[in-house]
């Protein structure tokens, strides 16, 4: 099963939505429900990458292990509500570069890295506000990772399940930062080989939200 097809009718959905809301705001101080609306944004992030591959064959099972943190960049775009102390979002996220790489544990016909490219998720995002400004939110939602390897031009895209804790603080009525650890894990196989891949990120970002939600 491939979640491609979703990726893409997601994004055209949050880029019709952000077209039909391109309204600008005043830039005021933030006030309850500021974080209500349609936001864009860009995410700085640190990542590893841990798993292993199993031969469906011979049973035979080789892992990697991540090098250490990796820095990377990634876009987000969402939309959110809130009700009195509660709130509820969904977003699409896309990270790309600096997610991780790990040394395989050479065996057999397996030697050098294996590295992440590419890892996008769409999830809801409940939360709950601690104070007028400041949310503390879930993440749940599917995706994909993208997976190279050093011994082959080819990469392979992995289903994924997708989580995260994360507080979110209105800095305005427009601007938004937030700070998140995230989880993505899955398995799938290729041949006679399934790969098993967990990416662990720390991610924080900018929002800039341009239409309220009435």
């Amino acid at each position: 099963m491939t979640f491609t097809y979703q990726s893409r009718n997601i994004a055209k959905s949050m880029a019709t939505l952000a077209l039909a809301c391109a309204i600008p705001l005043q830039s005021n101080a933030a006030e309850p429900g500021s974080l209500d609306g349609v936001y864009a944004g860009l995410t700085l992030n640190g990542s590893k990458l841990d798993g292993d591959i199993t031969n469906k064959t011979t049973s035979s099972k080789i892992g990697f292990d991540s090098n250490g943190m990796e820095a990377g960049i990634g876009f987000e775009a969402g939309l959110g509500r809130s009700f009195n102390d509660l709130y509820l979002g969904a977003s699409y996220q896309y990270l790309d570069n600096g997610l991780g790489y790990a040394d395989l544990n050479s065996s057999g016909s397996w030697s050098g890295k294996v590295e992440a490219d590419k890892i996008w998720n769409a999830s809801l995002i409940p939360g709950y506000y601690i104070t007028r400004n400041l949310l503390a939110y879930g993440r749940f939602g599917i995706g994909q990772i993208e997976i190279s390897t050093s011994s082959s031009s080819d990469s392979e895209d992995i289903d994924t399940m997708t989580y995260g804790l994360g507080m979110k603080y209105a800095l305005t009525d427009m601007l938004s930062a937030s700070f998140e650890y995230q989880r993505s894990s899955g398995d799938e196989v290729f041949g006679s080989n399934e790969w098993d891949v967990d990416s662990q990120s720390v991610l924080f970002g900018i929002q800039y939200r341009y239409c309220m939600m009435k």
